[in-house]
C-alpha cells in the first residue's frame, strides 16, 4: 500500500474511531428578539465549508402566525447570513438538506389564503438567495411537506400529507428535477388516515417512504412503501402493528408513527413513536428494518423516574451506534442518549428550559442540535461541540441521568398493498421576498470538566513497548485514568491498566503508562477519565505505529501550538525525515524535509495554518510512518 493511501486510511480511521464524548468546548447559539419566539427545527452540516444551515420559524407576533426562518452559520458557528420570509399564517420549515452541488433545499408549510400549503425551495448557500420555490396548489385542502431528500439522479423528493379534516389525512409525494419542475406526483385516498413522514433512497435506487396508516379509527400502524424513482411504481408495501404493553406496564401500545429514518447498508434504521390510540401515552422506539425479510427489530425506550418518552430525533453514528434525543412528560424533560451495540454508554437530561431537540446532525468533529427553549425571547439554539454534550450548571445545565432502559421488540408485517396512489398536479411557482432577521447571540456554556486534558501521545520505543504520555491542565475530584486499547478485531476497547489521578489540581500534571505487550503494527489507545462520583469521559484516540519491528519514538510539543511546534526523536540512529501536515479532510497543507537526531529536534512553523485539528505524518528511514495529531490555536 502506498504512503498516500496509507495516510488516507490512517487519518480516516482516526476520525472514524474518534469518540464523540471526550473533553470539549460547547457553544450555544441563540437568536434573540424581544417579544418573539424563534426555533430551529432542523440543522445540517455543509460538507463543503464545515458550517451549518439551520431552518425553522420565527413568531411574527400577530396571533398564530410564524415566518419561515433560515440561518447560515460558518465553521466557527458565526453568522454568515440569516433570512425570513414574512407572511400571514403559520409558516414552518421542517427539513433542510445540502445538495450535491452545495445548494440548500428546505421544505415545510406556507400559508396562502388562510390554508397551509406544502412549501419547498432551493437556495444559494453563499448568500441565501432563492433559486426557485414551489407551493402545493390544492385550493380547498390543507397540505404540508414533512421531509425532503436529493436522489442519486439529483432530483428532489418531498413527502407529506393533505386534508387534516375529520381525522382524515392522505399521503402526498412529489418528485421534482433539480430546477424545480415536476417529474411525477402521487396522492393516496384512504377512507381514514395515512400520512408519510419520512423518505430515503435505498441502495437499489428505490425510494422508501415511512409513515402511519389508520384502518379503523383507533390503531395507527407503521406504514412502509417502496417506490421506483423513475416510474413511481410501487415495489413493496407493508404495515406493522405494535400491539404490546408499554415498558412501565401501565399502557397498551397499539400505534406507531415515524419520526426519522436512515439507510445503512442492507438495513433501514428508523425512529418510531409508540402511542395508545391517537397521540397519547407515547414511547420512543428505535428499529432496524431488514430489507429482505421485512422484519422490524429494535427497542422501546423507558426512562426510570421520567414520564413517557417521545422520540424527537436520532442520528446513526454507525450502523450499531445511535445518538438520540427524547422528550419526557411528567416531569417535563429532554434527554440526550447514546446507544452503542445495544448498550447505553451516554445518557443526559437537558434541563435548561429546553422545549425540544428537533434536529440533529453529526460531522467528523461536531454534533449539532436544533431546537427551542421555553424562554420566549431567546429561543432558537444549536449545541455545537467537538466531542461532548457537557455536564454543566449554567447556562446549558446538562445533568447525568443514566436510567434509560431498552425493551426489545420484534414486529413482522401484518398487511400489504393497503394504500393506493393516484396521479395529481400538485405544485405551482411562488414569488417570495427574503429579509434579514434579528442578530444571533453566541454563548459559551460555563462548565468545568473533572479533568481538563492538555495532551495525550502514544509512541513505540526501541524496547518493543508502547509508551503513553498525557498531561492534564487541571483536575477536579478526579479518581483515575483507565488505559484502554482497541482489540484485534477493531470493534471494541479493553482495559490494559489503571493510573491514579491527582484528585484536585490547578497546575499541569504529567502521567505515564507503558504497554509491555504491543502488537507488531498499528494499535489504538484511549483514556477513560473517571471522576470520584463514577462519571467518566473518553479522550481522543491515539495511534502508535510499530510496523516491521522498526521502533522510532517521535514526540510533538507543544500541543496545542500557536506559531510553532517541535519534533523530538529518541532513537540512536540519525536520519533524514519527511514531514507532511494534512487537515482533517486529508488535504496536504505543508511539506518539508529535515535531518533529525536525538540532540537536534526539528522546528515546524504553523503561522500559515488556520486554527483547528491537523495530522502530522513523519516518514522516516525505510518509509516507516508515524502519524500524530496536532491542534493549532
Amino acid at each position: 500500500m502506498s504512503s498516500k493511501y496509507l495516510l488516507r486510511y490512517s487519518v480516516a480511521f482516526l476520525i472514524a474511531m474518534h469518540s464523540l464524548f471526550a473533553h470539549s468546548q460547547n457553544i450555544q447559539t441563540s437568536i434573540g428578539s424581544v417579544g418573539k419566539t424563534e426555533s430551529f427545527v432542523d440543522t445540517k452540516f455543509d460538507i463543503n465549508d464545515g458550517g451549518t444551515i439551520n431552518v425553522g420559524f420565527v413568531d411574527s407576533n400577530t396571533g398564530f402566525s410564524n415566518d419561515l426562518l433560515f440561518v447560515k452559520l460558518d465553521v466557527n458557528h458565526q453568522i454568515v447570513w440569516q433570512k425570513t420570509i414574512p407572511n400571514t399564517g403559520s409558516d414552518i420549515l421542517y427539513r433542510v438538506i445540502v445538495c450535491s452541488n452545495g445548494d440548500y433545499v428546505a421544505a415545510g408549510q406556507f400559508c396562502v389564503g388562510g390554508l397551509r400549503k406544502g412549501f419547498v425551495c432551493r437556495m444559494n448557500s453563499s448568500n441565501g438567495n432563492i433559486i426557485w420555490s414551489k407551493i402545493s396548489s390544492n385550493a380547498s385542502n390543507e397540505q404540508l411537506f414533512w421531509d425532503v431528500i436529493e436522489t442519486n439522479s439529483n432530483n428532489i423528493a418531498v413527502v407529506g400529507a393533505e386534508n387534516f379534516v375529520s381525522s382524515q389525512t392522505n399521503s402526498f409525494i412529489v418528485l421534482l428535477n433539480s430546477t424545480g419542475n415536476i417529474i411525477w406526483s402521487k396522492q393516496s385516498s384512504t377512507s381514514l388516515a395515512d400520512e408519510i413522514r419520512s423518505v430515503i433512497q435505498l441502495p437499489n435506487g428505490n425510494l422508501l417512504f415511512v409513515g402511519f396508516y389508520n384502518p379503523n379509527a383507533f390503531n395507527y400502524y407503521a406504514y412502509i412503501t417502496e417506490i421506483e424513482e423513475a416510474t413511481a411504481v410501487i415495489q413493496n408495501q407493508n404495515i406493522y402493528n405494535i400491539n404490546t404493553i408499554s415498558p412501565d406496564g401501565n399502557v397498551f401500545l397499539n400505534s406507531l408513527w415515524s419520526n426519522n429514518i436512515f439507510s445503512r447498508g442492507s438495513d433501514v434504521l428508523m425512529q418510531l413513536s409508540a402511542f395508545q390510540g391517537y397521540g397519547s401515552a407515547s414511547f420512543s422506539c428505535l428499529f432496524k428494518l431488514n430489507l429482505t425479510t421485512k422484519v422490524l427489530t429494535g427497542n422501546i425506550y423507558h426512562h426510570t423516574g421520567a414520564g413517557q418518552l417521545t422520540g424527537l430525533t436520532f442520528y446513526p453514528i454507525s450502523e450499531n451506534d445511535f445518538l438520540t434525543s427524547l422528550s419526557s412528560t411528567a416531569p417535563s424533560q429532554t434527554f440526550i442518549s447514546r446507544i452503542t451495540n445495544g448498550s447505553i454508554i451516554f445518557d443526559r437530561s437537558v434541563n435548561n428550559n429546553t422545549k425540544s431537540i428537533s434536529g440533529m446532525d453529526v460531522s467528523n468533529t461536531d454534533i449539532s442540535f436544533a431546537g427551542g427553549k421555553l424562554n420566549t425571547d431567546i429561543d432558537a439554539y444549536n449545541f455545537f461541540t467537538t466531542t461532548n454534550v457537557p455536564t454543566s450548571s449554567t447556562p446549558c445545565d446538562v445533568s447525568n441521568s443514566n436510567s434509560l432502559v431498552l425493551i426489545p421488540i420484534t414486529l413482522n408485517p401484518t398487511a400489504a398493498a393497503v394504500v393506493s396512489f393516484s396521479n395529481t398536479n400538485s405544485l405551482v411557482d411562488i414569488s417570495l421576498t427574503l429579509q434579514n432577521t434579528t442578530n444571533i447571540v453566541t454563548d459559551i456554556c460555563g462548565f468545568v470538566l473533572p479533568i481538563q486534558l492538555q495532551s495525550f501521545d502514544a509512541g513505540c520505543s526501541p524496547e518493543n513497548k508502547v509508551k503513553l504520555n498525557w498531561t492534564t491542565a487541571s483536575e477536579s475530584n478526579s479518581k483515575e485514568f483507565i488505559v484502554e486499547k482497541l482489540n484485534k478485531e477493531g470493534n471494541s476497547y479493553f482495559k490494559i491498566g489503571t493510573v491514579a489521578a491527582a484528585g484536585n489540581s490547578n497546575v499541569s500534571k504529567p502521567y505515564h503508562f507503558t504497554d509491555i505487550n504491543p502488537i507488531n503494527g498499528k494499535q489504538f489507545y484511549r483514556l477513560k477519565m473517571v471522576d470520584r462520583d463514577g462519571s467518566f469521559k473518553y479522550s481522543d484516540i491515539e495511534l502508535a505505529d510499530c510496523s516491521s519491528n522498526q521502533y522510532h519514538e517521535f514526540s510533538i510539543s507543544p500541543v496545542p501550538a500557536a506559531t510553532e511546534t517541535w519534533i523530538r526523536y529518541t532513537g540512536t540512529e540519525s536520519q533524514n525525515i519527511t514531514i507532511d501536515i494534512y487537515d482533517a479532510a486529508g488535504k496536504l497543507m505543508k511539506h518539508q524535509t529535515a535531518f533529525i537526531t536525538a540532540t537536534n529536534p526539528v522546528r515546524i512553523t504553523l503561522q500559515e495554518l488556520s486554527a483547528g485539528l491537523y495530522f502530522l505524518k513523519i516518514t522516516s528511514k525505510n518509509n516507516n510512518t508515524v502519524i500524530r495529531k496536532i491542534m493549532v490555536q
